[in-house]
C-alpha cells in the first residue's frame, strides 16, 4: 500500500493574488441600488390674506328737528357689495320702553357697491342741512340704538345693545343732540359699542349746520 504525503504551509495575501475562485476571494459587498428620489411635496399655493376690516358706521348724527344721519364707510382696500348689509334702528319711546307695532324698528337694506375708502350717508327724509345723502325711512331720538348687520349678524353698533334704550347713567338719552364721529384709526367694525372709538361733539342751534356739514361725506 502506497503512502501519500501532503505539505501544508500558511498562505499570505501575496500568495492569493491572481486567484479568482469564489472561495479564494474576499466577499465584496454588492453595490447598492440607489433608492429613487422621494416625490417632492408640492408647495401649496398660499391663500390670499383676507381683507382686514369691513363696513363701519363712521358717523351718527342726531340733531335738532329732523337732522338725523347715519354714515357708513368702507375703510378697506377693496370695493364692497352692499347687498348683504342692513342698517337696523330699534325705536324706544320717551319712557325708554320699546316701541311696539310697525314703528318698533326700521330696517334699511343697503344696495349697490361702496368703493374702497368711500362713504354712504343715509339721511332722514326731512333733513335739510346735508342733502347729498340717500333718503332713508328711519327716525331716531337719542335713545334708539343703531346696528349694522351683515346677513343676520350684528357687526357694528351705536348704543348699549339692541334690547334696551340707549341712556346714560343719569337716565338721559345718550345719543341726543350729538355728532359721534369714528376716529380715523378705527378700521374695523365692533359689535359692542365702545365710546373711546368715537369723537363726540354736542349739537346746538348755533353750530348745527356747520358741524353736520363738516362730518359727513368723508371718512
Amino acid at each position: 500500500q502506497s503512502t501519500k504525503h501532503y505539505n501544508l504551509w500558511p498562505r499570505t495575501a501575496d500568495d492569493l493574488a491572481g486567484l479568482t475562485a469564489e472561495r479564494c476571494t474576499e466577499g465584496t459587498a454588492p453595490t447598492p441600488t440607489p433608492s429613487p428620489d422621494p416625490t417632492p411635496t408640492p408647495t401649496p399655493t398660499p391663500t390670499p390674506p383676507a381683507t382686514s376690516g369691513d363696513l363701519i358706521i363712521s358717523a351718527y348724527i342726531e340733531g335738532l328737528s329732523n337732522e338725523k344721519y347715519i354714515q357708513i364707510s368702507n375703510p378697506t382696500d377693496q370695493e364692497i357689495d352692499l347687498s348683504t348689509y342692513t342698517l337696523l334702528v330699534k325705536n324706544f319711546g320717551k319712557d325708554n320702553k320699546a316701541t311696539e307695532g310697525k314703528f318698533a324698528e326700521s330696517r334699511i337694506a343697503l344696495t349697490g357697491k361702496l368703493a374702497a375708502g368711500a362713504s354712504l350717508v343715509l339721511r332722514h327724509k326731512q333733513a335739510t342741512v346735508y342733502t347729498a345723502g340717500t333718503v332713508a325711512d328711519f327716525s331716531f331720538n337719542g335713545n334708539d340704538p343703531v346696528a349694522l348687520l351683515k346677513g343676520t349678524v350684528t357687526i357694528d353698533q351705536v348704543g348699549n345693545g339692541m334690547e334696551t334704550a340707549w341712556i346714560d347713567s343719569d337716565k338721559k338719552f345718550a345719543g341726543a343732540d350729538i355728532v359721534l364721529h369714528r376716529i380715523a384709526s378705527v378700521k374695523a367694525p365692533s359689535a359692542t359699542f365702545s365710546a373711546d372709538q368715537w369723537e363726540r361733539v354736542a349739537i346746538t342751534k348755533e353750530n348745527q349746520d356747520a358741524t353736520i356739514k363738516s362730518y359727513l361725506g368723508k371718512r
